[in-house]
């Protein structure tokens, strides 16, 4: 029997006493058997409830057109609105299910906890040491990967052993930690099985994400000042769901993507229905790349965070929403809706013919703050609860906060406070009742208000639609709305703040003399080189790359004394970005700024063209050129301009062909006059040899 621990609720035993606490075994078989055969009833079951309870309750609540702006100003806040937790592996009876979705750092709670002599293999052979052997369960599905180890809220590196490197544990046997992702394949750790009697290889905890924790006993003169939690609190940074369809390819895997991580919430955890086509588009939004105030374009919508099974779908939803500033709206066919925050133009204008009654006020909030800030999840800050930069609306001390729960990007958290203070600050509010016009503003954000007589005319974002007593009346609240309320210019960014670690007690210097370059090609793929100036003995260096845009990083940790580091295997053609930062015991330099180098995994271009000709006609020129006979040969791209100026030319053209032959192409369409064209041969990676001299022609 394989041991299953996906419940609703992951049963913990409370450890008889310290030294040695009985093995959870028996409870958790008889658990898994009733969740192999009968429902888990109450509280800990999530879409049934949710589904029938949750969302239908809210549908009553404001009619068949269940519209939802941006959360913030949500008529009933959430009252569960949790960073993930860093530091904390609670050891309870009971505790819910935790999904995670995007990247996180996060702890869990304690699986399986016991006491255990293990034979070591390090110096002083022959002995046995002590160790409590722990579990950690970090999600209760499969994730894609660990990106780095916390312990202790200490950023640390395993060695070859799997022990924790930095000091104040023992490199030789203190802390040891093992990952498993939660794979169906997953075999049972063997650390388990030779500590726990009634654990077996049967045991495998196939579905759940956990560590396996191994912490060797200390005597008391030392154990407060190395374990100041009682045992090493474990909370990696890790890359959750990796089974998230994308309509878009059909595929399923590990994405940060706000539109698709909603609608996997949606379909999988709350039982609704979705529009693939509608999530497509929304995913695509998601995507665009949005300035950041730093020199750098980054995905304009994310959602990096953890939910678990406690957590009402009206929590789950506000946090979502938010994230996004997003807005949400039930379909005529039984489905819901939704979409990224953005400006879309209005494909519906109300006048005051539209209206049974209606009531504008000109007016701003008196009670509006003067400055907004976000609170979300900082990377560069330890995944620690971090506030935005400050956004102004006017001199003064009033602020606001909105509170990101999903949100781990400073340029999305000065999207939310910007949108905050626009919704705050808004020039005119609207309510009335609709006529039987309401029913065509299901799913519409936005509508344009006219009123001839008066001359007021505003785009207005929907805050709340409804059904009145029948559907010819429609009750509607909004307030005024701008385009440029809805995206920052990169001019617009106020600077983040600084982020000071408090627990250091000691300076870690940046990094001197960071570049890279392009290397040589590895069996086709390309090669960066990393390289920096020698750095000080007492410190080691970490490397950090992702494909530019894309901030999903893999980290390298590279040997003490270095000063060069080879990175193959990359994208033919993509950029790279490059981050480095010194660390020493634990503690750690900032990243030092983004070097972005365009991977190449051919860096030499092939010999000229052989021949180029062109020959005009009647509206064409047909182009004909031999290629080089060089294996670097793969395609010839061509250039048109209507002066002999090469840097006003434009590409109209890359044929791609074979070495050693002499190829044509035809330029169509062309307007009378006289052209010049270049040709140069290019390599698999882009790179050209030599462009030739330009041909001129007369086209008729």
């Amino acid at each position: 029997m394989r041991l299953k621990f996906l419940l609703a609720a992951l049963v913990l035993i409370v450890l008889a006493t310290p030294a040695d606490a009985a093995p959870i075994l028996p409870l958790i078989t008889s658990i898994a058997g009733m969740w192999a055969g009968q429902a888990v009833a109450g509280a800990l079951v999530n879409a049934g409830i949710i589904a029938a309870g949750g969302f239908a309750a809210m549908a009553v609540t404001v009619g068949v057109a269940t519209l939802v702006g941006m959360a913030v100003q949500m008529l009933m806040p959430p009252q569960r609105m949790d960073f993930p937790a860093v530091n904390y592996n609670p050891q309870q009876p009971v505790s819910y299910q935790e999904r995670v979705y995007g990247i996180v750092r996060k702890g869990g709670v304690v699986g399986v906890s016991k006491f255990t002599r293990v034979p070591t293999t390090y110096p002083g052979k022959g002995r046995k040491r002590e160790y409590r052997v722990y579990t950690v369960i970090l999600a209760a599905h499969r994730v894609k990967g660990l990106l780095e180890w916390y312990v202790d809220n200490r950023l640390v590196t395993l060695n070859a052993n799997s022990f924790v490197t930095e000091k104040p544990y023992d490199p030789v046997g203190d802390v040891g930690l093992r990952f498993y992702r939660g794979t169906q394949t997953q075999a049972a750790d063997q650390m388990l099985v030779d500590s726990i009697p009634e654990w077996t290889a049967a045991h495998d905890m196939a579905g759940l994400a956990y560590v396996v924790a191994r912490a060797k006993r200390l005597e008391d003169d030392n154990f407060n000042e190395i374990y100041p939690n009682g045992k090493p609190v474990i909370a990696p940074v890790i890359e959750g769901n990796d089974l998230i369809l994308d309509p878009r390819t059909n595929t399923r895997g590990f994405t940060r993507n706000w539109a698709l991580c909603f609608a996997h919430e949606l379909v999988t955890y709350q039982g609704l229905q979705v529009d693939w086509d509608a999530v497509a588009l929304e995913a695509d939004i998601c995507d665009q790349m949005v300035a950041t105030g730093e020199g750098a374009a980054r995905p304009r919508w994310r959602a990096d965070g953890v939910f678990s099974t406690d957590q009402t779908f009206a929590d789950i939803r506000a946090q979502f929403l938010i994230a996004a500033d997003g807005f949400f709206y039930d379909t005529a066919d039984g489905k819901v809706g939704f979409n990224a925050g953005r400006w879309m133009q209005p494909q519906i204008t109300l006048t005051p013919a539209d209206f049974i009654s209606y009531q504008i006020t000109e007016t701003t909030d008196i009670d509006a703050a003067d400055e907004y800030i976000t609170r979300y999840i900082e990377p560069s800050n330890d995944y620690r609860e971090t506030p935005s930069g400050t956004w102004k609306v006017r001199d003064g001390k009033a602020r606001k906060e909105v509170k990101a729960t999903l949100v781990s990007s400073h340029h999305q958290a000065i999207a939310l406070a910007k949108r905050a203070a626009a919704m705050d600050h808004a020039q005119y509010r609207l309510t009335g009742v609709l006529k039987f016009i309401g029913l065509r503003l299901r799913g519409q954000r936005f509508v344009r208000f006219e009123d001839p007589d008066s001359g007021i005319s505003f785009f207005l974002e929907v805050r709340k639609l409804s059904m009145g007593d029948s559907w010819m009346t429609w009750p509607i609240e909004g307030i005024s709305t701008r385009p440029e309320d809805w995206l920052v210019a990169a001019a617009e960014f106020p600077p983040r703040p600084v982020y000071e670690k408090l627990e250091s007690d000691s300076v870690i210097d940046p990094v001197d003399g960071f570049s890279v370059v392009a290397g040589p090609s590895t069996s086709g793929s390309a090669m960066l080189v990393s390289s920096w100036a020698e750095q000080d003995g007492s410190y080691r260096q970490r490397l950090r790359y992702s494909v530019a845009g894309a901030e999903q990083w893999q980290v390298v940790d590279v040997p003490k004394g270095s000063t060069r580091h080879e990175q193959p295997g990359l994208l033919d053609g993509a950029a790279y970005e490059w981050q480095i930062r010194n660390v020493r015991n634990g503690k750690v330099s900032p990243w030092s700024a983004t070097i972005t180098v365009t991977a190449i995994a051919d860096t030499i271009g092939p010999p000229a063209l052989t021949s180029f000709t062109a020959t005009g006609g009647s509206e064409q020129v047909e182009l004909t050129f031999g290629t080089p006979n060089s294996a670097r040969f793969d395609a010839t791209r061509i250039y048109r301009g209507t002066s002999a100026i090469f840097a006003d030319a434009i590409v109209v053209r890359t044929e791609y062909g074979t070495p050693n032959t002499i190829d044509s192409w035809t330029d169509t369409g062309l307007a009378a006059g006289t052209y010049w064209y270049w040709a140069e041969p290019i390599n698999a990676s882009g790179v050209a040899g030599p462009r030739g001299t330009p041909r001129s022609v007369s086209v008729t």
